[in-house]
């Protein structure tokens, strides 16, 4: 392989990436000399090139070396634009004027119609309910009226109340309450299945420099497996709703489960204390698997994102033929994830389009512009204009790919059987009761 090509286009990923040198070329060697492979990258980045100008010419009817970014970028939200309201009138059978709260309604039964529901590693709700009583929400109770802790947790939702408590107590209160959870234990978890909830106007007080900060207003809650709509009166979130709450909603499911899945497998690996000091980083942080890539390059100490993990056994289709990969802690629809546009496509097929384009775009004027789906919605919605349009997700994603190129199922399944503690091959089973 000509290794003017590699650094061409080793420079080209770190450019889309903004990758700190010299450290993604070295991490890039590591990888080529951990997989004795130096054609990926190369392969990989032409892969970019070629569906991005595929979509810009198939779709927007547009040539890259004709056109600047502004101009392919205003032709995204055109499209985009389109999308939205074909999808609120087409398959959330709703008038282009209904309310919001109409939308947000529809939006929840159409994502509730995917039967997404799964089998998750939750908080028991009698020790999430304890972790209340030691530590009551001063202000949760005054919105709503209570003085009494007890009356609170009879007559209202244990997962509105937690999912409020992040909008209404300072900094101080979520301090100590956070700090119960290093207490926790693997049996304070059991079997659950994620929900979406939609969580009443009554809360908005509250919710309100939320949604105006993150200029969205669905949450999530990892240790009780819920995804939160928050109701709202704010009609600034009307434009380009539908291809904002729908694509997080999904996105949020297959976060929760993913991390539904890393607790599961910590539950035997760690045992009392260490448990909970896991749990509580993770609540506030992405959990990383330790894999020893034995190369002197620098790769984050070897630390690989969690995600990784799931973004290549996830869609392996023989992942069901491999079970002692992760058994007996994990089971093959632990580990199943799937993209957002994916998901999505499989009722809206006008949505395919945007399938394996997460990590694509392009630089123009120093900046990229993404066809990752969720980053064109959100800047959609956002009214965000060019130069000010998104591209984290499109970078998460790339990022992520780059590893699960590299390293492959023979590497991955060598690196986790040997460096997760060898607790992965544990002969005892995962016992949790579906009861609290």
């Amino acid at each position: 392989m000509d290794n003017s090509k590699v650094e061409q286009s080793s420079k080209k990923l770190a450019d889309l990436l903004a990758a700190k040198q010299p450290l993604f070329d070295r991490t890039i060697a590591g990888l080529e000399d951990l997989t004795q492979n130096k054609e990926i990258i190369t392969k990989f980045e032409a892969e970019i090139d070629l569906k991005f100008q595929h979509l810009t010419e198939e779709v927007l009817k547009l040539k890259c070396d004709y056109h600047s970014g502004e101009e392919i970028y205003a032709a995204l939200m055109k499209l985009m634009e389109m999308q939205n309201n074909l999808v609120l009138t087409k398959y959330l059978r709703l008038e282009e004027d209904a309310s919001l709260d109409g939308v947000l309604n529809g939006c929840v039964e159409f994502a509730k119609s995917l039967n997404l529901t799964k089998t998750i590693f939750r908080l028991r709700e009698f020790k999430a309910k304890e972790m209340l009583v030691k530590n009551p929400p001063r202000e949760v109770m005054k919105l709503l009226g209570y003085d009494d802790m007890q009356e609170l947790l009879k007559n209202e939702k244990l997962e509105e109340i937690y999912g409020a408590l992040r909008f209404a107590e300072g900094d101080e209160w979520l301090d100590e309450f956070n700090a119960q959870y290093k207490d926790l234990e693997p049996e304070d978890f059991t079997r659950g299945e994620i929900e979406v909830i939609k969580m009443p106007l009554r809360w908005a007080p509250l919710t309100k420099k939320f949604i105006e900060k993150k200029k969205h207003n669905i949450t999530h809650l990892k240790e009780l497996g819920v995804i939160l709509v928050l109701e709202t009166e704010d009609e600034n979130l009307r434009h380009g709703i539908v291809l904002k709450a729908l694509p997080l909603i999904v996105h949020y499911f297959y976060e929760v489960h993913l991390y539904s899945a890393f607790f599961k497998l910590k539950s035997k690996n760690l045992k009392g204390c260490q448990f909970g000091r896991m749990l509580a980083e993770t609540i506030l942080a992405s959990p990383q698997v330790n894999l020893d890539l034995n190369t002197d390059a620098e790769v984050e100490s070897g630390d690989v994102d969690w995600r990784v993990v799931q973004r290549y056994f996830g869609k392996l289709n023989d992942l069901k033929k491999h079970p002692e990969v992760f058994e007996p802690h994990l089971q093959p629809e632990d580990l199943h994830w799937d993209k957002t546009e994916t998901v999505l496509a499989d009722r809206i097929p006008e949505l395919k389009i945007w399938e394996e384009s997460d990590y694509v775009a392009k630089i123009f004027d120093g900046l990229p512009v993404s066809l990752n789906f969720m980053d064109l919605t959100l800047s959609y919605a956002n009214k965000d204009s060019y130069g000010e349009h998104l591209f984290y997700h499109f970078r998460e994603s790339l990022w992520n790919e780059i590893f699960a190129r590299y390293m492959g199922r023979e590497n991955l399944e060598e690196q986790l059987l040997a460096k997760l503690d060898n607790a992965i091959v544990d002969p005892n089973k995962l016992e949790v009761d579906s009861e609290d």
